[in-house]
């Protein structure tokens, strides 16, 4: 929807389609399921304890863990509270899980269409709670500030 709303003339419509749940067929679906295994049978009660873990979890070494901080320091990564955040513009899907098909359009700004199955009946839901135009303004300062490192939701 960011794309819709912000970007005018580079993207007129964007379409999302998701796979239902338990009929993926996605890479790290598969390396979770063995760090799951892992998981269970290993006490783990650090960092360094949760990276060994993830590098026990294969054999051939698919999965490779990825420290982005300490434990006794901040995070390398920066992390914000988006629900939060984007609370006071946007207005929820309800039972957003139980739909697999969306559509956001440059002509309905704020309004996605969106579906249950390919075959379902679409429904539409007004997500915006201020004018459109303030969308841009509000994302664009907010994304500006966070690059500062001045603002942190965490």
């Amino acid at each position: 929807m960011w794309h819709t709303l912000t970007l005018v003339g580079l993207h007129h419509q964007v379409n999302l389609h998701f796979l239902f749940a338990g009929h993926t067929k996605f890479a790290p679906d598969w390396c979770f399921g063995l760090l799951k295994q892992c998981f269970r049978r290993t006490p783990v009660s650090s960092l360094k304890e949760l990276s060994d873990c993830v590098q026990a979890s294969t054999l051939t070494g698919v999965n490779i863990p990825q420290i982005i901080g300490s434990e006794n320091g901040p995070p390398d990564v920066l992390l914000y509270d988006w629900p939060t955040l984007l609370a006071p513009i946007f207005k929820q899907i309800p039972d957003i899980k139980g739909h697999h098909h969306f559509s956001f359009s440059a002509a309905a700004p704020g309004v996605p269409k969106y579906q249950e199955f390919w075959s379902s009946e679409e429904k539409e839901h007004m997500m915006l709670k201020i004018p459109v135009a303030k969308v841009a303004t509000i994302m664009v300062f907010f994304i500006g500030f966070f690059r500062t490192g001045l603002f942190s939701l965490v």
